[in-house]
């Protein structure tokens, strides 16, 4: 069987097994259109996230939820236009960096103050990882600025994550980079 670019996406059933598809694929026995996800399928943060500003307040009324499924809609719909999500590396997707979520929060709620933020940051987190059923995680990161060394939180999707309706590597080795020959005297 021909699987274009060696990619299934992998979802998780209420029965517990995970099952296989071809992404944007049409259904196999032709029952019309494209295989679209219930969303009883969805992780609850995707289910918020799909929600407008209006039903996303009167369904979550915590500040951080509300936080929470706007930061994973940055991250998988780009019309929003304020994504912090960067591409990880070495078995990590995405991560956000805990100082670049508090400038991302007091950019999405002005007039919030940099100590409010601050605790927005850990409740928000909390939220992430409550609302996507811990498929995401929290990972300490020492980093180095201006010759000081610190220790920073970095909330981190791995590539392993069972995220429904998201695309996962399935060829079941790790692609290496490529590079380009390198032309020169031997």
């Amino acid at each position: 069987m021909d699987v274009d670019d060696d990619r299934l996406e992998r979802i998780a059933k209420d029965d517990g097994h995970s099952y296989y598809r071809l992404p944007e694929s049409d259904d196999p026995l032709e029952r019309g259109g494209s295989v679209a996800l219930a969303h009883g399928d969805l992780l609850p943060i995707q289910q918020l996230a799909r929600m407008d500003e209006e039903m996303l307040r009167s369904t979550a009324n915590a500040l951080p939820t509300q936080l929470a499924a706007k930061l994973w809609r940055a991250r998988t719909d780009s019309s929003v236009g304020d994504n912090p999500w960067e591409s990880g590396c070495k078995g990590v997707k995405e991560y956000l960096k805990a100082s670049d979520m508090k400038h991302w929060i007091r950019r999405q709620e002005p007039g919030t103050s940099e100590t409010y933020a601050k605790k927005l940051v850990s409740r928000t987190i909390d939220a992430v990882l409550d609302l996507s059923n811990h498929r995401v995680a929290i990972r300490k990161q020492t980093e180095r600025k201006n010759g000081l060394e610190y220790t920073e939180r970095r909330l981190i999707i791995p590539t392993d994550a069972e995220i429904p309706g998201e695309m996962s590597n399935m060829s079941g080795a790790k692609q290496a980079p490529e590079t380009a020959g390198v032309h020169g005297h031997p």
